[in-house]
């Protein structure tokens, strides 16, 4: 499935309700370009509430505000020259792509389980059209580790975010298992 068709994605070939069953927490929002990605504001994890306040005020309403974990070095790369262009990927859709949480009780999940050192986060926005979901734990990971073919990922374990945040407002029991309420969401 290529990029364009996610991006349009209205009824998949594997129902969404498959593809968010299979999922569980915590869960990443990506875009495929650093160009769709505004940097926002950046500091210490600790003062996320304040973040969150300050980055409301710059985006619009088509915008979503995603949060990437990071060093303070790296922060502040970001803020200064925004998100450079990764390395080829593990699958097209996530080739140069910008990953971030989208729910805040995700927020801290690298700095507790993966890298400590990070302890840094930029909250960025992306136009809401430009935003897919995946689960981070159950589904990237085995892209990464080539438990699952590129193709199968795009089609069985992603979706965009306006089909995400109608199951999580309209079909809670959909997600229940996520324990994710609507309000969680940046």
């Amino acid at each position: 499935m290529s990029v364009q068709n996610l991006y349009t994605q209205n009824i998949s070939a594997v129902p969404n309700s498959l593809i968010v069953s299979k999922w569980t927490a915590p869960l990443e929002g990506f875009t495929p370009h650093p160009k769709y990605t505004t940097p926002l504001i950046c500091g210490k994890i600790e003062n996320l509430n304040f973040l969150i306040k300050k980055a409301y005020e710059k985006i619009t309403e088509s915008d979503v505000i995603l949060a990437h974990e990071t060093t303070k070095e790296c922060a502040d790369e970001i803020m200064n020259y925004g998100f450079k262009i990764g390395e080829e990927g593990s699958c097209s859709i996530r080739d140069k792509a910008v990953f971030g949480w989208i729910h805040k009780s995700d927020i801290g999940h690298f700095k507790d389980t993966e890298s400590d050192c990070k302890e840094y986060v930029v909250l960025f926005s992306i136009p809401e059209s430009k935003i897919f979901v995946s689960s981070y734990e159950s589904s990237a990971k085995q892209i990464l580790l080539g438990d699952i073919s590129m193709q199968e990922y795009e089609r069985k374990h992603v979706l965009s975010y306006k089909n995400y945040k109608k199951m999580l407002c309209e079909n809670k029991s959909m997600i229940k298992h996520l324990n994710y309420k609507e309000n969680s969401l940046l």
